[in-house]
């Protein structure tokens, strides 16, 4: 008989997911919940599901080994991660995302029970009305200590909101995958080094150099409050908490990565990382007459080898400042070539308050390779709601726990300009 391929596992989990749904769709028809021996049936029926899965990923795992084990070795892989990142022979699950791609996709994040939102789950958990569908995931999700974990598949669409939101993601970061509270990824931070030799002379050596990358997985908290009229009467309630629930995260997780102090489990952003590059506007901050301090931070990246420059990103007031920026004619100041196709984003968790000198109303500019800012989240997201506290104003709070992480892949990839003061 033919060996089973992944393929072959993923059609029978397809089979068993259609029976799963059937048996939900059968029941909302009804107008009621499942019975207890429908659950005990549904129940079996997702673990057969997620053992199935699970041996698909298994042959995956076992393809590509082979594959790899087939191929040739390149030396040449230019301070990239180590870790596979989505092999064309077997497309595995990728580990680390880039900005381009859609998060569900790319780590092949399972489609969600049709009917199931992440907004209906916090409708059902605040004691609105629900679905028979919604009620029966949520019994699934629930803990002992009165919190639901999101399922994968829900956790995958907030990521994809939160990085529709997220500066950081705008100029090109990488989303990594983390499995465990204490991830290492392994990095190649300098290439072997060809050398000229003689006919019949020994070949030079040069050994590549090799780093780490340890991502310790923080608890990034948020709490959103909603009235119970709006949770009952509301037709876009399920949108509008997903939404609030991204954009905090979002700015959290930007604020993090740019300006992080590594402190209060706060992880390290880009302008304290040991080893960037750094453009000073003077010993007080000057305010900006030309695109020159853009020009030299180019020159300091390229000096560094850092690669392509994907963005800069600055404070809504320096953005502004760019766009008054006027040549002796009183016309618009035309960018330099060398930065007229790179995009100025702004951000408010870029702040204006900074002291330099005796400025104490400084900021900053990020300008560099944003591909090589890394951050990393754990695919486990639990929501806990507060009836009690807000009672007084007939509201509801939910709280997200999301584990989450920063790390630079190569600093010397990010130049920070800073004392930027305002005319």
């Amino acid at each position: 008989m033919k060996p089973k391929t992944s393929g072959d596992y993923l059609e029978d989990r397809g089979k068993v997911i259609d029976k799963m749904r059937a048996m939900l769709d059968e029941a909302a028809l009804a107008g009621r919940d499942l019975t207890a021996e429908e659950i005990e049936k549904y129940e079996a029926l997702e673990r057969k599901q997620e053992a199935l899965e699970k041996q698909a990923r298994l042959m995956d795992n076992q393809d590509e080994l082979e594959y790899e084990v087939s191929q040739p070795w390149n030396p040449i892989i230019n301070r990239r991660s180590l870790l596979n990142e989505s092999n064309p022979h077997t497309d595995k699950p990728k580990s680390i995302v880039p900005a381009t791609e859609v998060f569900s996709e790319a780590t092949k994040a399972p489609q969600p029970t049709p009917g199931v939102t992440l907004g209906g789950i916090l409708r059902a958990m605040a004691g609105a009305d629900t679905t028979a569908v919604i009620q029966n995931a949520l019994s699934i999700g629930a803990d002992p200590a009165g919190g639901y974990t999101v399922p994968t598949a829900l956790l995958a669409q907030l990521v994809d909101a939160l990085r529709a939101k997220s500066v950081c993601n705008a100029a090109g970061c990488q989303t990594v995958v983390l499995d465990t509270k204490q991830t290492n990824v392994a990095r190649l931070d300098t290439d072997p080094v060809a050398a000229w030799r003689a006919e019949q002379s020994l070949v030079a050596e040069s050994d590549p150099t090799f780093g780490n990358i340890q991502f310790n997985a923080e608890s990034l908290a948020v709490l959103v409050k909603v009235s119970f009229e709006l949770l009952q009467d509301s037709i876009n309630v399920e949108e509008a908490l997903m939404n609030a629930f991204a954009q905090s995260l979002a700015l959290t997780l930007d604020q993090a990565a740019l300006n992080g102090t590594g402190l209060a489990n706060e992880p390290l952003g880009i302008v304290n990382t040991p080893g960037i590059k750094t453009v000073d506007m003077g010993i007080n901050g000057a305010a900006l007459a030309n695109y020159n301090p853009m020009i030299d931070s180019y020159y300091e990246l390229a000096n560094a080898n850092a690669g392509n420059v994907t963005a800069a990103v600055m404070a809504p007031r320096t953005q502004m400042e760019f766009a008054k920026l006027v040549d002796s004619t009183g016309q618009p100041l035309q960018r330099p070539s060398t930065i007229r196709d790179l995009p100025f984003l702004s951000t408010t968790t870029m702040p204006i308050t900074e002291t330099h000198g005796t400025a104490n109303n400084a900021s900053s500019i990020i300008v560099g390779d944003f591909s090589q800012l890394w951050i990393g989240i754990r695919q486990r997201l639990r929501i806990e709601v507060l009836r009690e506290k807000f009672m007084d104003n007939l509201q509801v709070g939910f709280i997200a726990h999301l584990r989450a992480d920063v790390a630079l892949a190569h600093p010397q990839s990010f130049c920070h300009v800073q004392g930027v003061v305002p005319v």
